[in-house]
């Protein structure tokens, strides 16, 4: 194996520590499917949670679906995502939107049907951002699903997955099955892009280019010429993980490379979990303000407190509540956590000590149960 001394990319980004030469992309089965313009779409870079998978906790999210479904036509903007659900991922926040609080015991919120509803058009909006801030998590469309819909795998809620791709293809203007081809090709053209620029080094942008060409199917002209471009893989593609089989040998064939899928490969990647370590960090601070309150600066957003002991009883509170359920979620139930406290203080002329602020540390490590979930 080659070792890159610029180390591994990851996407566009190179991690600049030395290690063995590979190129990661944001592209699976729990991938996001959104809208690019007319009758495109893209797959990834961003991980959701399948739509089966939720609404197999959710049952609920059926009927929301079937609303979806009749109300569809109405949509005006073709990049909206039509089955994109939001769900709390942990405890509920002051600061969040008082329509969406409901969500602990609601379940999860459509945020298509909350742009139909002028009254909750600011909470859809707010709902991105609360992602990001770990407040909720989002469930949608994924390549999983198709797979589910169009019967060739078991799991979860498979009336979700086929409602999902019924709406997504007429939200798309296509027929199912030209939908679910679309997904695949856009699929098919990632993988073929990430192999080309890696293994192409300074010629791999150029080569990227021609792409396109494989997946265009133009007639011959008139006069019977026409540019036949083809490209081939020079060593077999070994596939590992549970979409390997359903993706990876149709993408390479158009390398003319033979793909090699193991007998385990469902269960191969499995192996970096067994023996693998789960590692989470957290931060949070607080600051005194000039009327003598203490603010609360974290993941979940900003608490103000009269005290700083209620600031940071709250702190530590919070950062071990947010990572234990992102521990859990990672299939790590009995998580080792290290809180470290450090204040920042600084001496006056008069010798006494102003405080600055107050760093909160946090950091759970485990090792994930993969034997048996729970």
């Amino acid at each position: 194996m080659a070792i890159d001394p610029e180390g591994a990319q990851v996407g566009r980004w190179k991690t600049h520590v030395e290690a063995a030469k590979v190129r990661t992309i944001g592209i699976g089965g729990d991938s996001l499917i959104s809208p690019r313009g007319d009758r495109q779409l893209t797959v990834g870079p961003r991980r959701v949670v399948p739509l089966c998978v939720l609404a197999e906790q959710y049952p609920q999210m059926v009927q929301m679906l079937k609303t979806i479904q009749r109300r569809i036509d109405n949509s005006q903007s073709r990049n909206v995502i039509p089955c994109s659900f939001y769900a709390a991922s942990g405890q509920q926040n002051p600061g969040m939107d008082p329509s969406l609080r409901g969500l602990w015991d609601r379940g999860p919120v459509s945020e298509f049907l909350l742009f139909q509803d002028r009254r909750t058009w600011s909470s859809a909006w707010s709902l991105e951002q609360y992602e990001r801030r770990g407040l909720v998590f989002r469930s949608s469309l994924t390549p999983t699903d198709i797979r589910v819909a169009s019967g060739q795998f078991s799991l979860g809620n498979p009336e979700a997955a086929r409602l999902g791709m019924a709406i997504f293809a007429r939200h798309m203007g296509m027929d199912e099955s030209d939908f679910a081809e679309a997904v695949e090709d856009e699929i098919k053209k990632k993988l073929l892009t990430e192999a080309v620029l890696f293994l192409g080094d300074t010629d791999g942008e150029a080569l990227s280019h021609m792409v396109d060409r494989w997946f265009r199917q133009s007639s011959i002209p008139a006069d019977g010429v026409s540019l036949d471009v083809k490209m081939s893989l020079t060593a077999p593609v070994i596939g590992v993980g549970a979409p390997a089989k359903a993706y990876l040998p149709r993408a390479f064939s158009l390398l003319q490379a033979r793909c090699i899928v193991p007998e385990s490969y469902e269960v191969s990647v499995a192996v970096g979990a067994v023996v693998g370590m789960v590692d989470i960090t957290m931060t949070g601070k607080v600051r005194r303000s000039d009327t003598g309150n203490y603010y609360l600066h974290t993941v979940a957003g900003k608490e103000c407190f009269g005290t700083l002991e209620q600031a940071l009883e709250q702190g530590r509170r919070l950062l071990e509540n947010i990572a234990r359920e992102r521990m859990q979620r990672n299939h790590v139930r009995e998580p080792l956590i290290d809180l470290v406290v450090e204040e920042k203080r600084v001496k006056t002329a008069y010798g006494d000590g102003i405080h600055l602020e107050t760093e909160l540390r946090l950091r759970a490590t485990g090792r994930p149960n993969v034997w048996k979930r729970g």
